[in-house]
């Protein structure tokens, strides 16, 4: 393994400043608890230093390849807002203390991330970069055809899912501004949610080969719509995701740092204003928002909810196995089969796993708000220590695959890999397997069917091309 000289500096020193910092800030008068799980947490740190360090120092490291953000999200989920919480004493959730779980949970996260990290890098091979073709495509039009016609489809699909849930059409096109919202019982095809996602590929395939601006400009409006009364950040994330990512990967360039803070800046100024206006605008009373409802600890805060998760964690580590047996498969083998199930059809369709968990591990409050846990507490409450090292280790392998997308010379790899980004971000903070397969699969389908549909054509372009006829 070559090493970035440069780069290991850099990253060995900030970690280590960061853990000096850890060591000597502890607080004192803790409670016995306390202080285990803050130390605990330091060890989680060590571990995830020498990780991150020799991650980021590789010669052949990549800002965009999934393990930089798994590590990132990991860090700021399992070592720093705990951190912080315990010097804020603000780690209880819905009054229960979860920290005397800490110390375990710590050695579960690490012996999972070493799994993960050693599947990712496991017979890997340094691949030369390849770049992108630069021939022209004969079949861009029929491209084209096809894009549009998927991503109908979807917004119809996805507009309607909105309209059958009480929003009305003026309602979703003015953002809230006009139109009506009523009460809306279970129709049993909440399914079609996911249509959101698969509207995303086909969007940016319009982007990259349809010339005309005014056209792109009012689908892209009208995704945003959609996604804005939905409510949920996860599909905006992913598509400007999408566009960012697709832009530097086809052009085989990286961002400079000061790209990268200035977008960070603006994804965060736009997810605090979808902070303060989500409620609203979800339930019908969008002078609920006010700019005073904008406040810098919003802004700090945005994705608060997202970093906390390791507490729903610490609650399932210390309740499975000691009080409730582990659930073995219920939430990602039974629920994947029966997700796409309209209730309409099945009245008595299970509820999701993981609000019993959580009902289990915390209390009712907190399973009626909705909490979750990152994707290593599900794996723990179905299969315990072990499913977390086997699940996370086959997740490693996964993300390996997905990698050789950045340096792939096809444009549908990078154009898969552009889109599903966003789901990596997902899997990670609060997941839950039935619906992140249903979201990949409702992400990658569309390019399935627009490329595939078009690969005679593609090889009789390339026959010409390289016969010189055209």
């Amino acid at each position: 393994m070559k090493v970035n000289k440069w780069r290991f500096a850099i990253s060995m020193l900030t970690m280590s400043l960061i853990g000096i910092w850890i060591m000597f800030s502890c607080p004192i008068n803790l409670d016995g608890h306390l202080e285990k799980a803050y130390w605990a947490i330091f060890g989680l740190h060590i571990v995830m230093q020498i990780m991150i360090v020799i991650s980021v120092s590789r010669q052949e490291a990549d800002l965009f390849e999934p393990i930089m953000l798994v590590m990132l999200l990991y860090y700021c989920i399992f070592v720093y807002r705990p951190i912080i919480d315990i010097h804020n004493g603000d780690y209880m959730t819905f009054g229960v203390d979860p920290m005397s779980a800490c110390p375990k949970s710590c050695v579960i996260v690490a012996s999972s991330l070493i799994s993960f990290w050693f599947a990712y890098y496991s017979g890997n091979k340094k691949q030369e970069p390849i770049e992108v073709s630069k021939r022209v495509l004969l079949g861009q039009s029929q491209i084209l055809v096809k894009a549009y016609a998927v991503w109908i489809v979807a917004f119809a699909a996805s507009v309607l899912n909105l309209v059958v849930s009480g929003k009305s059409l003026s309602y979703i096109f003015s953002l809230s501004l006009s139109g009506t919202i009523e009460d809306s019982a279970d129709t049993g095809i909440a399914a079609l949610s996911f249509f959101s996602y698969t509207m995303i590929a086909p969007w940016l395939y319009i982007l990259i080969y349809d010339r005309g601006r005014t056209k792109k400009m009012i689908i892209t409006f009208l995704m945003l719509c959609v996604y804005v009364i939905r409510g949920t950040r996860i599909t905006l994330l992913s598509m400007a995701a999408a566009v960012v990512l697709y832009f530097y990967l086809s052009r085989k360039r990286r961002p400079k740092f000061r790209s990268v803070i200035i977008a960070v800046i603006a994804m965060l100024f736009v997810m605090s204003f979808l902070q303060a206006a989500r409620h609203g605008i979800r339930f019908g009373d969008s002078a609920s928002f006010s700019w005073e409802d904008f406040s810098t600890s919003m802004f700090t805060n945005v994705f608060d909810a997202d970093l906390t998760t390791y507490k729903q964690f610490y609650a399932i580590v210390d309740a499975y196995p000691s009080k409730y047996p582990y659930t073995m498969g219920r939430a990602i083998i039974m629920q994947t089969l029966i997700t796409m199930i309209p209730r309409a059809i099945w009245p008595g369709k299970p509820d999701v796993v993981i609000s019993e968990v959580i009902k289990n591990a915390v209390n009712q409050s907190a399973a009626d708000s909705g909490m979750a846990s990152p994707n290593i507490g599900e794996y723990y409450f179905e299969f315990g220590v072990l499913g977390c090292v086997v699940l996370m280790f086959i997740v490693g392998k996964i993300f390996k695959h997905w990698k050789s997308y950045i340096a792939s010379n096809k444009i549908e790899k990078i154009i898969a890999y552009s889109c599903l980004y966003g789901v990596v971000f997902q899997l990670i903070i609060r997941t839950s397997t039935p619906s992140l397969v249903y979201q990949y699969i409702f992400t990658i389908v569309p390019i399935l069917l627009i490329e595939r549909i078009n690969i005679k054509q593609k090889k009789y372009e390339i026959e010409e091309l390289t016969n010189g006829t055209h």
